[in-house]
């Protein structure tokens, strides 16, 4: 029997490929009636039985390559999934009594559905339909009661799949991909899987009773509708009087309702401003208007079963509001109309709506961190002390930015963020503590610096770990000309990761010290002489160059510095093969690093470390994340402290001032004098390579000196500054 169910599964399966449409394998019944997942959860929640995907991307990895769907049905019967949407087909779900009574009540309203292939499911019946031009999302209930859409961003479990009431999918007797061709989807049922919930929620409405006090103005708006679209005096009079009658309450007298059309015809037919009025109501109704803190205006945005954030001067947001005004109007929407209209809505959301933060990818307090997994689903991952878990709100507003990709959903593993450790060409702990310090919802931020010579896979490596926190179509980045490139790339991404830097001028590393602790960062506004436009945050970056690139003291204390070798010729792996290997055990390094997140929220107020450096509170972070890490309480200081000992130990050993004041007290325990004195001293005593390295000007080695005084002291020098009438001493002294 199970042979049979293979064999016949397979078949179907291949049909299915060869046909266009990918599949990809679901859970199937065991002989005893469970689920082949073994997840006790599957008993509690029947509806999901057999339904759900066994590969990790779900319908993202559906195929239409015939030698792998022969090897994935070749020993277990899988049930059938088939991704839908505008690469495949439309599928309608007509879900028990409820479904089919709605359905039967659309054709009487709209028309019958045209003979299209069906098949019977355990409740209901699936409509196949060929997919329109317009994207179809997939929506629960939006077409009405019982009635869902299987779209863009889904699938559909397919005949002859096993269905946990103990029946089968099958196609209905003369209904079969054999006996009728799939259909184009009817117009009427495109514009109610297009629709929003808003807006059909403003259509019942509109056909309500208008109640006193709102007669006058409810008919002028549909009247300002009716004209936008074209209608004449005649046709808004019989239609306004018609709909006084039927729904104002009382109606008004005739003569009142000719005075609201002679108001309306003072607009030309067509012309948008009349369809402004009305379209400005649609939106107050649909749309969330909040400011931030810095006064940028933005509009939360109900799509589907979701919302989305845009800020109102983007050109994305532009787009969306094409789209709401050509499914209220059927017609598009002009410039300078979108223009009025976005200025309204600017100013409401900046003078009239509340003030709101807005987050990219990570938000949270140390209650709970929150991770969006920029999914098609819009899933999000909630982190507490006591674990995490998988939701669809929260209760901080993100925004997704041009580029970002989609985290997978995480996978139990034992293994967890073990499993980094092949990957990385360097020792892993202080990489590993370093991501841990990435998923910090407000910092400070360690940054990691990684350098080593070419071949040392520096940049796959760079890539890896960005693709690990903060996917994006552009993974890693050239450094910035200007602060304004800077606070592009940092607003758009939680984490950047910049890529072969050669120098770090001075306005970079402050920039760079900025992010890590906080800070401010502002440009000119373009093409204005006055107007400043402001950033202010705290992100984690990666830096990556052949040599080691910090050089200030300010930035060296913030940094974690990982040194890459060269990787023999033999070891060398291609980047596609490191990168594909990385995404199949990416899920489960997620839930590793979960669980340390977890873990340091609910340790973080009950450790107390001793001798904590510069940063200390990304370093107690790491510290209170510990347990939940795959090496023993205490070994990342220890291994921290030893790398910024090698650190320092290494940059003075390379400083031109450093070496040439060493020189100086070679022979002597201090030396005394002005800065002039001192810059001619340490001229003479440098080698040609080093006069490169020393500065021009007395005021400018008092700068560097200052600058440079950490690594002085640990170079076993004491430097002070004095002044006396008339001229400024420099004093450096041996202390060991």
């Amino acid at each position: 029997m199970r042979k049979q169910t293979l064999k016949k599964k397979r078949k179907a399966a291949l049909a299915y490929a060869k046909a266009g449409y990918p599949v990809f394998p679901l859970h199937y019944p065991m002989p005893d009636g469970s689920c082949s997942c073994a997840n006790p959860e599957c008993e509690k929640n029947k509806r999901n039985k057999y339904k759900h995907p066994v590969t990790p991307n779900g319908f993202k990895d559906a195929t239409t390559d015939i030698e792998q769907i022969k090897a994935c049905w070749s020993r277990n019967p899988y049930n059938i999934g088939v991704k839908t949407g505008n690469d495949s087909f439309i599928c309608i779900d007509v879900d028990g009594k409820e479904g089919r009574e709605s359905m039967k009540r659309l054709e009487s309203e709209n028309g019958p559905l045209p003979p299209t292939v069906t098949a019977k499911t355990g409740n209901g019946f699936h409509l196949f339909f060929k997919a329109p031009e317009v994207s179809i999302p997939c929506s629960v209930r939006k077409v009405d009661e019982g009635i869902d859409v299987r779209g863009n961003g889904g699938y559909v479990v397919m005949p002859p799949s096993d269905h946990y009431s103990g029946c089968s999918y099958e196609f209905m007797e003369g209904l079969g991909p054999n006996d009728v061709e799939m259909a184009i989807m009817p117009e009427w049922l495109i514009e109610l899987a297009t629709q929003t919930k808003k807006t059909r929620t403003h259509q019942k409405k509109s056909n309500a009773d208008i109640p006193m006090g709102k007669r006058n103005d409810t008919l002028f708006k549909r009247g300002c509708a009716l004209r936008g679209r074209g209608a004449s005096s005649k046709a808004l009079t019989k239609k306004l009087l018609k709909i006084n009658s039927e729904q104002c309450k009382p109606p008004l007298d005739d003569s009142e309702v000719k005075k609201i059309v002679t108001s309306v015809s003072k607009y030309k037919k067509g012309d948008q401003k009349a369809l402004s009025t009305v379209f400005l109501e649609v939106l107050e109704q649909s749309l969330n208007l909040f400011h931030t803190p810095l006064n940028e205006a933005y509009a939360k945005i109900p799509i589907d079963d979701h919302h989305e954030i845009w800020p109102i001067r983007s050109s994305e947001f532009k787009i969306i509001l094409q789209r709401l005004f050509f499914q209220q109007f059927n017609i598009t929407l002009k410039k300078n109309t979108h223009d009025e209209i976005a200025d309204l809505l600017e100013a409401k959301a900046r003078f009239e709506a509340p003030k709101e933060d807005v987050h990219v990818r990570i938000a949270g307090d140390l209650k709970a961190i929150y991770i969006d997994l920029c999914n098609a689903n819009y899933d999000f991952v909630e982190i507490t002390p006591s674990g995490y878990r998988i939701i669809k709100t929260t209760p901080y507003n993100f925004r997704r930015a041009p580029g970002m990709k989609a985290l997978p959903l995480p996978v139990e593993s034992k293994k967890g963020l073990k499993l980094i450790r092949k990957f990385l060409p360097a020792d892993p702990i202080l990489i590993a503590s370093w991501i841990i310090s990435a998923f910090h919802p407000s910092g400070p931020y360690l940054i990691l610096a990684v350098h080593g010579p070419q071949g040392s896979a520096k940049s796959t490596t760079t890539m890896l770990l960005k693709n690990l926190i903060d996917p994006n179509e552009v993974p890693i980045r050239t450094i910035p000309k200007d602060e304004h490139d800077l606070m592009i790339a940092i607003r758009n991404s939680w984490l950047s990761a910049f890529d072969n830097l050669s120098d770090i001028k001075t306005w970079l590393s402050d920039a760079f010290c900025r992010l890590s602790t906080g800070g401010g960062l502002s440009t000119r506004t373009l093409y204005t002489d006055t107007g400043e436009q402001l950033f202010q945050a705290r992100k984690p970056l990666i830096l990556n160059g052949i040599s080691n690139l910090i050089e200030r003291p300010d930035l060296m204390d913030r940094a974690i510095f990982v040194y890459f070798p060269t990787i023999h010729q033999a070891e060398r792996k291609t980047e596609e093969s490191v990168l594909h290997g990385f995404e199949a055990v990416k899920p489960m390094i997620l839930d590793g690093i979960y669980k340390c997140i977890s873990v340091a929220l609910a340790n973080r107020a009950l450790i107390d470390p001793k001798k904590l450096p510069r940063m200390a509170d990304a370093a107690k972070w790491i510290c209170a994340a510990e347990p939940a890490l795959p090496w023993s309480e205490g070994k990342f200081l220890w291994v921290y402290n030893k790398m910024i000992l090698k650190t320092r130990e290494k940059l003075s050993q390379d400083d031109a001032i450093i070496r040439t004041c060493r020189r100086l007290l070679k022979r002597k325990k201090s030396w005394k004098g002005t800065p002039t004195e001192l810059l001619s001293k340490l001229n003479d005593l440098a080698d040609p390579e080093e006069l490169a390295g020393l500065p021009k000007s007395a005021s400018h080695l008092t700068k560097m000196i200052k600058k440079r005084s950490v690594m002085l002291d640990f170079a076993g020098l004491k430097v002070k500054f004095g002044r006396k009438p008339g001229y400024r001493w420099i004093r450096i002294k041996r202390s060991k």
